[in-house]
């Protein structure tokens, strides 16, 4: 329909689909376009592919290549900076995963493809199906196939299926493990297709230098102390009495601006508190993954992996003899699957 449309304006739009209706003039000049709006297509009518649920055997395996796949990802940001790079490309021809970061050199991996996930219709399908990938790149798919056909698993053997995002990643996981990866990079293109691809991290020495422990636990006294500070002002204000003037939230917004000029050190405004969101994001109970990594311009990211796509990733550096958080990334990892189990 919409591609119709866009032929329609450039003047060749050929014969209009169904549902859509072209009354003409007297003279034959297209006058009126008419269509009629569909239900959405997330209905148990439209849905399009099978759904296939993974046998009870599998939920061990499962769960053990969740924690796997999360582990691995705290290496690659603590040892390769994997998460802050600005630029992927992807080289089927050679098998590589080329990451580029805002200051050079760049990283470049070895890469399979074990499928893609199309959020539209919520539907994964393994590589090996995709006319659109190389032989030699479906390799890792193949043997998850391969073990799918052993132990009886129509997961990793059905070509196209529907599944949520929640309850792909620990298959994903899972599928990497038995290609002997190190990890699994999320490739998202401009239509909003997530590429998944099993990738080999560098032999060798690591990238990044280990981080000072000392200073590793001034980050930790700091960022805890931020959160555990404005938690405290989220909750009082969404347990407190009604605010009809507004002066609550002005004393509880004062109070947390106070706290921001304590702990962050920034050149401009782009962070100070500007919300008491609840849940909050400050709750740091609520995060499914918690570790610091090195930043490679100086200074300890602490990151916090929460519920869904909350995540928060706090740049900390030392400030005289304190540590200071100087930026919020919001743009950090998005490379990175993080599966969680019980699903």
């Amino acid at each position: 329909m919409l591609d119709w449309i866009r032929r329609f304006f450039a003047g060749d739009a050929g014969p209009p689909p169904d549902g859509v209706t072209v009354e003409r003039d007297a003279s034959g000049r297209i006058a009126r376009v008419s269509a009629s709006l569909r239900a959405s297509r997330d209905t148990d009518a439209q849905i399009a592919h099978p759904r296939v649920a993974f046998t009870a055997a599998l939920a061990p395996v499962l769960s053990a290549a969740s924690r796997w796949l999360c582990e691995r990802n705290i290496v690659a940001a603590q040892q390769w900076a994997i998460g802050l790079e600005q630029r992927y490309d992807v080289d089927q021809a050679e098998g590589r995963l080329t990451l580029e970061f805002e200051v050079p050199p760049a990283l470049v991996l070895e890469v399979q493809v074990l499928g893609s996930f199309d959020p539209s219709d919520r539907s994964f399908m393994w590589s090996w199906h995709n006319a659109s990938v190389q032989p030699a790149m479906q390799v890792a798919a193949l043997r998850a196939r391969t073990e799918g056909e052993r132990i009886g698993e129509p997961t990793f053997t059905t070509p196209v299926q529907t599944v949520s995002f929640d309850e792909l990643t620990p298959l994903l996981a899972y599928a990497a493990q038995l290609a002997e990866a190190d990890g699994v990079y999320r490739a998202v293109l401009p239509n909003h297709t997530s590429v998944f691809l099993t990738y080999q991290l560098p032999r060798g020495a690591a990238a990044l230098p280990p981080m000072d422990p000392a200073f590793a636990k001034l980050v930790l006294d700091r960022v805890h102390q931020y959160d555990r500070d404005q938690f405290a002002n989220d909750r009082a204000y969404h347990e407190g009495p009604p605010d009809d003037d507004g002066t609550h939230l002005e004393r509880v917004m004062q109070a947390k601006l106070t706290i921001w000029q304590r702990d962050w050190v920034t050149h401009d405004d782009t962070w100070p508190p500007d919300s008491t969101g609840w849940p909050s994001a400050h709750d740091r109970r609520r995060a499914h993954q918690a570790f610091l990594a090195p930043h490679p311009q100086g200074g300890v990211l602490d990151v916090t992996i929460g519920d869904g796509s909350q995540q928060s990733v706090y740049c900390v550096e030392s400030v005289g003899d304190e540590a200071k958080i100087t930026d919020q990334l919001i743009d950090w990892g998005r490379g990175f699957v993080w599966p969680r189990w019980p699903l």
